[in-house]
């Protein structure tokens, strides 16, 4: 990985936990304080995620909340998602590191989909205010932030620390619980992040675009404390997402597969292998 995006994935990593606490403060109000020397929180929290990222996380059982599902707000959509989503993929990691003794080899397959998620960090701040999406961008490094929102449309343009220009885009809709985020910079990065309500839970695509690797896929289904990774290896962009995706979908469409459910994880991994914890 490239080190500008593994210090924006710790960043943006620690504003995610911070945010997903229980007094859950406003970004911008983050920043300041971050900026004014009193995020020493955020100091604790970067000596835990190098950790976290090969298998810290919740308890063994698994990432889900009870409270999953039941804020159908556009905001509550998003966070249920991404929270949910990090907790099966550092669930998934530690019990393939745990396994490893019994020759299950752990894979690195699904770090990258933290990458993604930091070049989309205008859709943690999408709920502030335009001041605090500006400082939240600056504090990542970025300059020249113009943002045009409407109710179901955002683009935000911006100059990164490289200073290459970047357009990032989100589209939702509040009555499917439908996002999709795209993000194309003039470094010829193009990721995109796709999340959708469906009958058991949700489904969402990550699609690496450009980001200094192969372009990899990841299709991801979440229904409770349990979830499903598929990785689809040197692909193309991939088709919109339609909410009637089966559980099963990322095992259909994918060679390269892991299931997540009561601390087990079954799967295939890249190099053709079966695995299985039980």
């Amino acid at each position: 990985m490239k080190k500008s995006i593994v210090l924006t994935a710790l960043v943006l990593a620690a504003l995610i936990v911070l945010v997903g606490c229980s007094s859950t403060p406003k970004i911008g109000d983050l920043i300041n304080d971050a900026l004014q020397g009193k995020g020493d929180e955020i100091s604790d929290i970067f000596d835990g995620i190098g950790g976290d990222l090969l298998g810290g996380g919740k308890d063994d059982n698994g990432g889900g909340d009870s409270d999953f599902g039941k804020d159908t707000s556009l905001q509550g959509v998003f966070f249920d998602y991404q929270d949910t989503k990090g907790d099966l993929i550092l669930s998934i990691n530690r019990t393939l590191i745990n396994a490893s003794d019994s020759g299950i080899g752990v894979s690195t397959s699904l770090v990258s989909i933290f990458e993604i998620d930091a070049n989309m960090w205008p859709a943690y701040a999408l709920w502030e205010d335009d001041l605090s999406v500006s400082a939240t961008g600056r504090f990542m490094g970025n300059s020249d932030i113009e943002i045009v929102r409407s109710k179901n449309h955002a683009v935000i343009t911006y100059l990164d620390e490289n200073q290459n220009k970047v357009t990032f885009t989100a589209d939702y809709d509040e009555a499917k619980g439908h996002y999709k985020l795209g993000y194309v910079s003039a470094n010829g990065d193009r990721p995109t992040m796709e999340l959708i309500r469906t009958s058991y839970g949700m489904a969402g695509q990550s699609f690496t675009g450009g980001l200094g690797m192969l372009e990899n896929l990841y299709l991801i289904s979440i229904q409770g404390d349990k979830g499903m990774i598929g990785v689809i290896h040197d692909t193309t962009q991939p088709a919109p997402l339609t909410g009637q995706e089966a559980f099963d979908f990322p095992k259909m469409a994918a060679a390269e597969w892991y299931q997540y459910e009561n601390g087990q994880v079954i799967g295939v991994g890249r190099d053709g292998q079966a695995i299985d914890t039980k």
